[in-house]
């Protein structure tokens, strides 16, 4: 019998707080990381998979969500309108052939999926990255649209920057001060010292 380790990460099964999921979409996958760090894109990438990123620190949050039978491009302007009543601030956007070809499409939106790759939904793609301020420091926000036949996926990343929470891990100042136990040495037998002169 094999057991695996569970995962370092939280499995989410609801939406982002701040952002609730697209009316009819269907919640695939979602994880939250509590203080991470996450490179968001803010440019194209180009065909060496180059691009300029954003870190942002905080509470993680990726969800991919599906949606059947509506365009990438009113999904797309909803996430928008949503972001823009929320106070962000765009910082980057593409659209359609503006985010690239295949290849770099499809590469943009795996950086923001929470499997590591958006698989076959990557046409008719949109992008759209923010950020906001807030008591806690700042929110970066960000969505891919990419579409296959007649669905579309929405990969959505969320990071809320928050102070870094330390004091979780207790020292032992009493056993750093201790001195070291003095090794005990037991003679050699009679028997042992005659066996190391042959």
């Amino acid at each position: 019998t094999c057991v695996l380790a569970s995962p370092a990460f939280a499995e989410y099964e609801r939406d982002q707080p701040l952002f609730s999921a697209y009316t009819g979409a269907d919640l695939k996958r979602a994880l939250m990381f509590d203080y991470e760090k996450f490179a968001f894109p803010v440019s194209v990438v180009d065909s060496s998979k180059s691009f300029k990123p954003l870190e942002a620190i905080g509470d993680l949050y990726q969800h991919t969500y599906e949606i059947k039978n509506v365009s990438t491009l009113k999904v797309f302007e909803n996430y928008v309108a949503a972001a823009k009543q929320a106070g962000f601030k765009p910082l980057f956007t593409c659209s359609l052939d503006a985010c690239g070809g295949e290849s770099e499409a499809r590469y943009l939106g795996s950086l923001l999926a929470e499997a590591g790759d958006v698989y076959n939904f990557w046409s008719k793609p949109y992008y759209w990255v923010g950020e906001k301020e807030s008591a806690n420091g700042k929110i970066v926000s960000a969505w891919f649209i990419g579409g296959y036949d007649d669905n579309l996926r929405v990969q959505q990343v969320v990071v809320e920057g928050e102070p870094l929470e330390t004091g979780l891990v207790k020292v032992n100042d009493a056993y750093a001060s201790q001195g070291a136990a003095p090794a005990k040495v037991e003679a050699l037998s009679a028997q042992e010292k005659a066996k190391d002169s042959d």
